[in-house]
């Protein structure tokens, strides 16, 4: 009887243990400038899901948002926080190879431009678009730092080219904060 009771406590703290070691840690994203009148809309806490083509299935992200804007001229940065996969690790050194990952992920229809760039310090692979149809400009960031991928996305009216220098400098001024876990 206490072999079997010792045997279930072992049990359950491996599987505790385990548990606890398989959360895994992500560098969560901030920004250091916003322009004026922009604001952090919204942010979801680092939490886990289903897997992905470029993802172990835990992520989190954030919203920026010009305000004092109709939806017809929204201006925003996303940027959502991810695990990669082990596939996508591969590449944290390699901007140009994460900016065709970038068009094979579904720009290149409307792709302007595309190449690298560096956000606090790392290489990081963007695609700029133009999609005249809903009458937007788009421009796409794959970045990675230790195991967290970066996938950003800044969008303005094509009408308001002004609005692109406050998408790139809210882009440029990325930082990698600390490691979190999530749950």
């Amino acid at each position: 009887m206490k072999i079997r009771r010792l045997a279930v406590v072992v049990l359950l703290g491996t599987m505790l243990v385990t548990g606890v070691a398989c959360a895994p840690e992500l560098m969560k994203p901030d920004v250091n400038y916003l322009p004026t009148g922009w604001y952090l809309d919204s942010e979801m806490e680092c939490g886990c899901g289903e897997s992905t083509m470029l993802s172990t299935g835990c992520f989190g992200a954030l919203l920026y948002r010009l305000g004092g804007r109709d939806w017809d001229n929204q201006v925003y940065v996303s940027i959502y926080y991810m695990e990669a996969n082990e596939e996508l690790k591969e590449l944290e050194n390699d901007g140009e190879a994460l900016s065709h990952l970038i068009i094979y992920d579904g720009t290149e229809e409307y792709s302007v431009e595309y190449g690298t760039m560096y956000i606090d310090d790392r290489i990081a692979g963007f695609a700029k678009e133009c999609d005249p149809e809903s009458g937007y400009y788009r421009m796409r960031v794959y970045c990675l730092k230790d195991s967290t991928f970066y996938k950003v996305l800044g969008v303005w009216n094509i009408s308001r080219s002004d609005d692109e220098q406050d998408v790139t400098a809210v882009i440029e001024s990325i930082i990698f904060g600390e490691l979190e876990r999530c749950d």
